[in-house]
C-alpha cells in the first residue's frame, strides 16, 4: 500500500512539473485581438456543434445555474421554504 502510494506521488509530481514547464500557447493568436478591458471569457470545446456562439453559451450557463437553483430547493420542505421567505421579507 505504502508504495503504491509513493508512487502515485512522484506520479503527480512528474505531471505538475512536466506542465507547468510547458508554455501555453493556444490562444497565442488571438492574444492581439481580444479587448483589454473587462472580462474574457474563453469556453474551449472539442468539437462545437454547428451555429454554436457565445450567445448560445450564455443560454447554457443560465439553464445550468436555473437547474441548480431548482435542486437547492428540492432540498427544502415546504415548511423550510416559507420560513425562508418570512424571514427575507422582514
Amino acid at each position: 500500500m505504502m508504495v503504491a502510494l509513493i508512487w502515485i506521488l512522484i506520479l503527480c509530481r512528474y505531471i505538475h512539473v512536466v506542465y507547468t514547464q510547458t508554455p501555453i500557447t493556444c490562444l497565442e493568436g488571438y492574444k492581439n485581438a481580444w479587448p483589454k478591458d473587462g472580462i474574457l471569457r474563453v469556453e474551449i470545446t472539442s468539437e462545437p456543434a454547428l451555429g454554436y456562439n457565445i450567445a448560445k453559451s450564455y443560454e447554457k450557463e443560465e439553464r445550468l445555474r436555473q437547474r441548480n437553483a431548482q435542486a437547492q430547493m428540492g432540498q427544502y420542505s415546504n415548511d423550510d421554504l416559507l420560513s425562508l421567505m418570512l424571514t427575507a421579507d422582514s
